[in-house]
């Protein structure tokens, strides 16, 4: 046999488990309850039977880290939520004093990077061990905090933290395959960073992020009143046809007909829901390139007419 297809076979049996880090998958489910946003994973039912996705790889060299992280993941309402665990044997000495968007990743720490289907932008969360926030999108586009959640906990051997991120924030809706990564800075004695799917320079290596795929739901399932309120605020502030119907009916009818024309909404299921939103969603993001396409056209007659006033004025002289 062929020398190479021999040391190649070698190699797949002696190193399964960097092979499998370099393709980790994640299977989100849709929950069969709400997460209690209170940072204590252990004791939440919602997390029950949700397997954890592991283990971690360090920044680099690709071994498993020590101390390792367990994370799980899944969708409630219009949200996505994540659990961390980060086993932590000198919880004592965690380092954790900045504030809400500043540099969270230089201490104890948890990064979620989301790149969502067919967007060419992702989004990092921060969550440092005292609860504090950062977001941003890409690599180095910084903003200020968006409307997400995390709550933090400290164990006698590890800290944790419970994060909920709106599907509003990605105009996208929980479908298909996403890809992100999960990533862990520990600045306790010897400083480590390590991630769900191995990254050899960097976390922002968005190429060697796993893939998120979202379960199908059981679409005929009710919907949470959470998820009810976010459809009817959604419609509401659509332009068009939709908002001048109720806007009519306002002023024909007062507001008791405004509030009829949202009552059918309380009987959504959730496949109807997520099928709403994606469309308004949708909707949104062609309106927005639509609108980017006007600004560069417009910009370039703008500089074409200038460059004629520039060279007939110069002619004229």
């Amino acid at each position: 046999m062929n020398k190479r297809i021999i040391k190649f076979l070698l190699t797949l049996l002696l190193f399964p488990l960097e092979l499998k880090a370099e393709s980790a998958d994640a299977l989100i489910p849709f929950l069969s309850q709400q997460p209690v946003l209170d940072g204590r994973i252990a004791d939440d039912i919602a997390w029950k039977d949700i397997a954890p996705l592991g283990p971690f790889y360090l920044l680099k060299n690709g071994e498993k880290a020590v101390p390792q992280t367990a994370v799980r993941v899944g969708v409630w309402g219009d949200s996505l939520y994540f659990g961390v665990v980060a086993i932590e044997p000198e919880v004592a000495k965690i380092k954790a004093k900045l504030n809400d968007t500043e540099d969270l990743w230089t201490e104890d720490s948890i990064e979620v990077f989301i790149l969502p289907k067919g967007s060419k932008d992702y989004c990092q969360f921060v969550v440092n061990a005292a609860g504090k926030r950062f977001n941003g999108r890409n690599a180095g586009d910084v903003f200020p905090l968006w409307d997400w959640e995390a709550k933090t906990y400290k164990d006698r051997d590890c800290w944790s933290v419970e994060i909920r991120i709106p599907f509003l924030l990605f105009n996208a809706i929980p479908s298909g395959v996403w890809r992100g990564n999960i990533c862990r800075n520990r600045r306790i004695s010897q400083e480590s960073y390590s991630s769900w799917a191995s990254q050899q320079v960097s976390f922002h290596q968005s190429g060697k992020w796993g893939r998120l795929i979202f379960l199908p739901c059981d679409a005929s399932r009710p919907v949470s009143s959470d998820l009810v309120g976010i459809v009817k605020k959604e419609l509401d502030s659509l332009p068009g046809r939709e908002t001048e119907g109720v806007s009519k009916r306002m002023r024909e009818k007062g507001k008791a007909a405004a509030r009829e024309y949202f009552s059918c909404l309380d009987y959504l299921t959730l496949g109807d829901a997520y099928a709403l939103l994606g469309e308004i969603w949708g909707f949104r993001q062609r309106e927005k390139s639509e609108l980017e396409q006007l600004r560069r056209r417009t910009a370039e007659i703008k500089f074409l007419a200038f460059k004629r006033r520039f060279f007939k004025e110069r002619w004229v002289k």
